[in-house]
């Protein structure tokens, strides 16, 4: 995270900057601001331009000699990726920014762990970034990341009575809070829901069905996939991620989502047997199903080793997270291939032919069943709209992702952090849906579901 940051403010540090004028007797919330333009040359005569804050006081630097002056001297000869705790590395994140008279951009962690992105405006960012700059000249790094670490920041900025602290603060912002984010909360709803369907089984025994336990087993690897990304967050949250276990936490999390889409094509195979008559004898036995779920097992494990092996999964100091980088045609598209496009396929290629099978055959369905068998026959074309539903989440959640990847393989187009950061989140929000929908999407868990309910209302 801050060689990432050095980066960017060693590149930002070498644009021009551009005052405007302000009067000397302006006592707005805009007095001792300067704003800058800076244009960023991406291609030809390509520019982007950014708000960035400069504090008049401090002369431009090169940023080693301006973060010196503020470490102890235990910290001044060791690497700042890897100073102790979390807390203070994050907090020297923000002064390498602001350092470089520069305000966060979005896509930087520091955006979101002091406040910035409370902010309604990039003028109100970069008053923030002003407040933040006069506090670090009236208190040591000690007091700033010990009190970023209890959530004291706005005490400790209103004990050194700097001005439009109030200003902001009733405007909503929010003063160095770690991240209070959805996004990590997410993944307790996967684990929820893994929990509740499993719950209903044991205790309702007519909801053991294959269907149900081949629904079951997605939610195994569901669970497995959100407890996985529930222990990266713990990482991340507590370290830079860049420890001894993390390429093993990529492995299983890339290992983990393939897990979990190739349980749905099990589930489409099952219907598959069920829908013909002529197939039902021997393909739809408890032995074969469950023969056909271990060989998925299986595979699921084994795909990703040739990756492992290869040393393509990398730490990534913008995500601080392990996995393997867009940039990596091979290993993105071998992985693309398995995790994603192989379920995808055989799912739509089955309930292609179901659907040809059932408009060619619309009599033979019934004819060769008993009314109980009818009942069955008409839950199982139920399940269409599961599947066509969970093929939906599949295509949207994975569509941002592979843009990306030809964007970067196929243009010169840089592609910001911010945007790749959305790519993830659909994919974790998507495996999030899809268990959400396992859930509530059949009927007889659905059912049982609601007895629980009124059950727990009576109480």
């Amino acid at each position: 995270m801050i060689n990432a940051l050095k980066q960017d403010c060693k590149r930002l540090s070498e644009l021009p900057l551009v005052e405007l004028h302000v009067e000397q007797n302006d006592q707005t919330v805009w007095d001792r601001l300067i704003y800058v333009e800076e244009k960023i040359a991406t291609s030809g005569n390509k520019h982007d331009e950014q708000l960035a804050v400069v504090d008049s006081r401090t002369p431009r630097a090169d940023f080693p000699q301006l973060i010196q002056g503020y470490l102890s001297p235990e910290d001044k000869n060791k690497d700042l990726d890897k100073l102790e705790p979390e807390s203070k590395r994050r907090s020297i994140g923000l002064y390498l920014v602001l350092l470089m008279d520069n305000i966060p951009r979005i896509e930087m962690d520091v955006w979101v762990d002091f406040g910035f992105c409370t902010c309604k405006n990039q003028a109100m960012e970069a008053e923030l970034g002003r407040v933040y700059r006069a506090l670090i000249d009236q208190c040591t790094l000690y007091e700033f990341y010990k009190n970023y670490e209890g959530k004291s920041l706005e005490v400790l900025i209103r004990s050194k009575n700097i001005a439009n602290a109030d200003y902001l603060k009733s405007s909503g912002v929010v003063f160095g809070n770690p991240s209070k984010s959805v996004y990590y909360l997410k993944h307790l709803l996967g684990i929820g829901c893994a929990f509740i369907f499993i719950i209903i089984l044991i205790i309702y025994r007519q909801c053991r069905t294959i269907t149900t336990l081949l629904i079951l087993n997605s939610i195994i690897a569901g669970f497995i996939v959100n407890v996985m990304y529930v222990y990266q967050v713990i990482s991340q949250l507590t370290s830079d991620g860049n420890d001894k276990l993390c390429i093993l936490r990529g492995f299983l999390l890339q290992s983990g989502c393939g897990l979990l889409y190739h349980t749905l094509c099990v589930q489409a195979l099952y219907r598959f047997f069920a829908t013909i008559p002529k197939r039902q004898q021997y393909l739809q036995s408890k032995y074969t199903i469950t023969f056909i779920v271990l060989v998925q097992w299986f595979i699921s494990i084994t795909f990703n080793l040739p990756i492992l092996i290869d040393g393509r999964i990398k730490f990534q100091v913008n995500y601080r997270v392990c996995q393997v980088l867009m940039q990596d045609l091979y290993g993105f598209l071998y992985l693309s291939i398995w995790i994603y496009f192989f379920p995808l396929i055989i799912i739509i290629g089955i309930y292609t032919r179901l659907l040809i099978y059932i408009k060619q055959n619309p009599y033979r369905l019934i004819i060769h069943q008993n009314i109980f068998k009818r009942q069955r026959q008409k839950y199982e074309f139920h399940i269409f709209r599961h599947i066509i539903i969970l093929i939906i989440i599949l295509i949207i959640m994975q569509f941002p992702n592979l843009l990306v990847f030809f964007i970067i393989q196929l243009t010169d187009i840089i592609i910001s952090n911010y945007i790749q950061r959305i790519c993830f989140m659909s994919i974790s929000f998507g495996q999030n849906i899809t268990m959400f929908i396992c859930l509530i999407d059949n009927h007889q868990i659905r059912k049982c579901f609601k007895k629980v309910i009124r059950k727990v209302k009576q109480c």
